[in-house]
């Protein structure tokens, strides 16, 4: 990782994770800050060290970050401020640097109601079906958990990882599984579930033509969000239409949790014709 920029003109944000070099944050805020006319810059930082960027962007004097794939439960761990909420998701994906300390807050949760709500879509006692479980699975799980889900199944490549996992819900008082994706029981709880969230990367990337589950059991009733969005759609997107049900992109639950970071960082309402339109933009690139 370079040196990170410093300006006394201008005031820098940026995404960080391990690998951003794809990311769509610096087109979409940095097209919202124009469209505001505001003097500030958007960039991308890929590093292995969350915690040397945070404090190296800070005492340059930073506005905030976003915090992507693998970082968000340490960028937890890095905010000196949190709501209750964020805290008990256990990850957060922005940070606002403030005088007093730094902010943490999770947009994942608003963004996913968000994509939902695009298509009057509401998890409150449906069956929730979570695959993976990293930060974005924490932001699913929230959101069931703040709706009322009727249940919440938790899947992950191996059993023991999907109820580590659960265990720390154990405040959430919805009825809360774990399962394996190869253990006996996994195909009957995804086809039975009525909203399912797939939180890997799978889909894009190196994965770009796989699914984490069989496609085959996306079943006709589900609503699929698939957290991926580039490219799309991914292929369980297509499977989960091919079977007659719903699927929702990555790129919807992005956008709306980008102007929900725009917001904290800006205290302006975020063009948001703006900031889609350079989203899918970018993808044309």
């Amino acid at each position: 990782m370079n040196a990170l920029p410093q300006s006394e003109s201008r005031t820098f944000f940026g995404v960080i994770g391990r690998d951003v070099s794809q990311s769509k944050s610096p087109a979409v805020h940095n097209a919202g800050f124009a469209a505001l006319e505001l003097p500030y810059t958007f960039i991308a930082v890929s590093t292995d060290s969350p915690e040397a960027v945070v404090a190296e962007a800070r005492a340059k004097g930073w506005g905030g970050l976003a915090v992507t794939m693998p970082y968000k439960e340490i960028a937890l761990r890095l905010a000196d401020v949190t709501m209750t909420v964020d805290r008990e998701l256990g990850a957060i994906n922005t940070l606002v640097f403030q005088e007093q300390g730094i902010l943490g807050v999770n947009t994942d949760v608003s963004g996913i109601f968000a994509a939902l709500d695009e298509r009057n879509v509401t998890l409150t006692n449906k069956a929730v079906v979570v695959i993976g479980a990293g930060g974005a699975a924490r932001a699913a799980v929230g959101a069931a958990v703040r709706s009322r889900a009727k249940n919440v199944a938790i899947l992950a490549r191996r059993r023991d990882r999907a109820e580590h996992f659960r265990e720390q819900f154990a405040y959430a008082g919805i009825p809360m599984s774990a399962c394996g994706i190869d253990d006996p029981e996994a195909p009957g709880i995804v086809m039975s579930g009525e909203c399912v969230f797939q939180t890997t990367p799978v889909g894009g990337g190196e994965w770009i033509d796989q699914t984490p589950v069989p496609a085959q059991w996306m079943g006709p009733r589900v609503v699929l969000l698939d957290v991926v969005y580039q490219p799309l759609p991914t292929p369980l997107m297509k499977a989960a239409e091919a079977a007659g049900g719903t699927a929702i992109g990555g790129d919807r639950m992005f956008l709306h949790q980008a102007c929900d970071q725009f917001r904290l960082w800006t205290n302006k309402e975020p063009p948001f014709d703006v900031m889609e339109r350079a989203f899918y933009e970018e993808g044309r690139k």
